[in-house]
């Protein structure tokens, strides 16, 4: 283990080689525990929100339940974080482990990918059901939204401004869809994007996350090794038609699964693995390893990054499953300040979540800094939550 030392107005914890800073300020995190009040999961686990445009909140997982009433797999909530008892999916088995807000003719729709095959009376016999899916605005599913015949799971859904629909995740098809694809606005395949350039030159491992630069160019990251024949460990770039970028390449930095990437407006990327790290335009890390690559640790072994947000300052939002970032104790939740360095943000306080749990997912609203998150915590700062919280400075 390396030997790190951090300077900060506390006292240093040794634990091995590795000295620890506690605190790094005078700004706490702080639980909303006055506007966001869910009683949060009778079981399960949050992967995923996302926000509608009237500021009600999704999230999506493996619960079955929710404040109290049965929900299964799909909630919505109040900006309160009561329950909207007008939205009642059924997603019967598996998991929905991506969802995203799409807005059609004046009204919100759900689309929502995982590895469930089942919602309320229907199956893979009908149209749009099997690992990914719409719902309407009540929760049922949205008939005029019918896909392609996927074999497993989906894990990202990204959406662009022309109102194709991304997805990404384990799958294959009868059309050679492997991995990755674009969806037309009512589930039809794109066929003029084919990642890699042919019918069989798709990903060889899972393509876990996704985020869209602003020409369009799509990062991908996950747990392949090639993108068709090109070699590409873990994160690749796809040009607008799915052709490999040959002018962005990481090389060999990343040897774990890439679970969150962030296009940032600058042209810079963040990567979330078993470690934080920031890329520039062209995949090379940006500057020195130890100003932006950060690992994350938990009870002393690798910890793990499943979620990343940007606030309105610019600031990162880390989550996960980790107790301490590149020597910073922090429990799932870290805020980090970029300039010709990562500096963790003097979110000094923060108890966040019980060690060995995770934080899966995030929604950081830019106009007061805020974040919602999601996983499968039972406390945050020792307060009972249950899965699902909002957090302020």
């Amino acid at each position: 283990m390396k030997t790190s030392i951090r300077y900060c107005l506390a006292t240093l914890l040794v634990a091995g080689d590795l000295f620890i800073c506690a605190k790094a300020g005078a700004a706490n995190c702080v639980l909303d525990t006055t506007t966001f009040t869910p009683s949060g999961l009778g079981n399960g686990a949050i992967y995923a929100t996302a926000m509608q445009n009237d500021g009600k909140l999704i999230v999506a997982g493996s619960f079955t339940s929710i404040n109290g009433s049965s929900r299964l797999r799909v909630a919505r909530l109040n900006s309160n974080g009561s329950l909207d008892s007008a939205f009642v999916p059924h997603v019967n088995d598996g998991a929905v482990l991506a969802v995203a807000v799409q807005r059609i003719s004046g009204e919100d729709r759900i689309l929502i990918g995982g590895s469930f095959t089942s919602i309320g009376t229907c199956d893979e016999t009908c149209p749009g059901v099997f690992f990914i899916s719409r719902l309407g605005t009540n929760g049922t599913i949205d008939n005029t939204f019918s896909t392609i015949g996927l074999d497993n799971s989906v894990r990202a859904i990204t959406l662009q401004p022309d109102g194709k629909i991304l997805i990404a995740g384990d799958f294959s098809d009868a059309t050679s869809v492997i991995r990755i694809a674009r969806l037309l606005q009512d589930g039809g395949i794109d066929t003029n994007f084919v990642a890699g350039g042919t019918s069989t030159s798709g990903f060889d491992g899972s393509v876990c996350a996704l985020s869209l630069q602003s020409d369009g160019k799509i990062i991908a990251g996950g747990d392949f090794t090639h993108v068709g024949s090109t070699s590409r460990q873990r994160i690749a770039r796809l040009s607008t038609n799915g052709i490999v970028d040959v002018n962005f390449s990481a090389g060999s930095r990343f040897g774990n699964s890439i679970n969150a990437v962030l296009a940032q407006s600058s042209g810079k990327i963040l990567v979330g693995s078993t470690r934080l790290v920031r890329l520039q335009s062209d995949g090379t890390l940006d500057g020195n390893a130890q100003d932006f690559d950060w690992d994350v640790q938990r009870n002393g072994g690798g910890g793990t990054i499943m979620a990343l947000g940007l606030d309105g300052s610019g600031r990162i939002i880390v989550g996960g499953k980790f107790d301490v970032i590149f020597g910073w104790v922090r429990y799932g939740l870290a805020r980090i300040t970029q300039g010709s360095t990562f500096t963790i943000d003097a979110w000094s306080d923060c108890s966040g979540i019980p060690s060995g749990t995770s934080i899966n997912a995030l929604l950081v609203t830019t106009s007061d800094d805020s974040s919602r998150i999601g996983g499968d915590f039972a406390t945050f700062e020792g307060t009972t939550r249950n899965g699902i919280a909002r957090v302020t400075e």
